[in-house]
């Protein structure tokens, strides 16, 4: 943990010497941002090698002042562990399941509750956040497994499926993508909508973007590869629940997409919204310039993770209020 912490302070002052000698790495970005982007850059890269476990035991959960002003409960939906997550006396008729990044290997509920508070809160929604099994205990295709008894165990609750919304980021947005799936495969009931932040369409990372100025993003190919080689094999890239992108999108709900103009992820996902737009899918797709990968998670520390997560709510607020009218 030492190791990781003087990794991070050096990342930090070496950004503020870079910024001050050379100015900001992209024109728009502030200094916290520099200092972020920088700082997660430098951590990510310097636990290629640690085995997920050990990842996972340093990763420390943000409990911001949003998560502090919700009521949380631990839950099981189809036996997955889960928290529930709402304004302090309040039952929300709607509800969102959300489903964590973290390269299918790292994150955790901790490390994604103020991203769900945030939703949960300014979309006056009950919120379910999935965890999910991660490799390397559990690999491809346990996740989506979880996932999918998750929504059904939602489902089972006595929840429409109308009232319901999904969303995740990254790895989550995938398992959005592969949920989405198996419900039209099994003839579940599709949710009102889905909102996908970044997220990661296919395991074998083809982008060109992937090879822009590695500054502007703290998410790399080869921190990217050093974690999907936990998740999934090579020879099941092309499976459309490993890599959705593949599968037939057809009949899926309306779609909130969200990508970072300065992302590694870029083009993967701009193939990604065109093939939703091919297959006929109601798609709004929203690029922030110069943002690196999931900056939602920044939430309370740069205004464009507020401002990201308010027009999510209020989309999911909108969809399943017009679906359950």
């Amino acid at each position: 943990m030492l190791e990781i912490i003087w990794v991070g302070v050096v990342a930090f002052f070496a950004a503020s010497l870079r910024r001050i000698f050379r100015g900001p790495t992209s024109p728009g970005w502030r200094w916290r941002l520099e200092w972020i982007v920088a700082v997660q850059r430098a951590v990510l890269g310097a636990m290629i090698d640690w085995p997920p476990p050990r990842i996972r035991e340093v990763m420390v959960g943000r409990v911001g002042p949003l998560a502090r002003g919700l009521d949380r409960v631990d839950e099981e939906l189809g036996g997955v562990p889960c928290e529930r997550s709402s304004m302090p006396g309040t039952s929300p008729d709607r509800h969102l399941l959300y489903l964590h990044g973290g390269g299918f290997t790292l994150g955790s509920i901790a490390s994604h509750r103020e991203v769900v508070s945030a939703i949960t809160t300014h979309g006056h929604l009950c919120g379910h956040s999935v965890a999910y099994r991660q490799p390397p205990e559990d690999r491809f295709p346990a996740a989506v497994d979880d996932v999918v008894a998750a929504y059904r165990g939602l489902l089972d609750s006595g929840v429409r499926a109308e009232q319901i919304a999904i969303a995740g980021d990254s790895a989550g947005g995938n398992l959005c993508l592969a949920l989405l799936l198996r419900a039209k495969s099994d003839d579940l009931p599709m949710p009102a909508c889905a909102a996908l932040i970044c997220p990661a369409p296919d395991m074998s990372l083809p982008g060109k973007s992937w090879d822009n100025d590695p500054s502007l993003d703290y998410l790399t190919r080869p921190v990217a590869y050093s974690w999907l080689r936990h998740y999934v094999d090579p020879d099941q890239y092309e499976d459309p629940l490993a890599s959705p992108i593949h599968g037939d999108l057809r009949g899926l709900p309306p779609i909130l997409m969200h990508a970072g103009g300065g992302e590694g992820l870029f083009d993967e996902i701009e193939t990604l919204a065109s093939a939703l737009r091919a297959a006929d899918v109601e798609l709004t797709y929203h690029v922030t310039p110069e943002m690196p990968h999931v900056w939602h998670l920044f939430v309370g520390l740069i205004p464009e993770a507020d401002d990201a997560l308010k027009e999510i709510a209020a989309f999911i607020h909108q969809t399943t209020q017009e679906k359950s009218a």
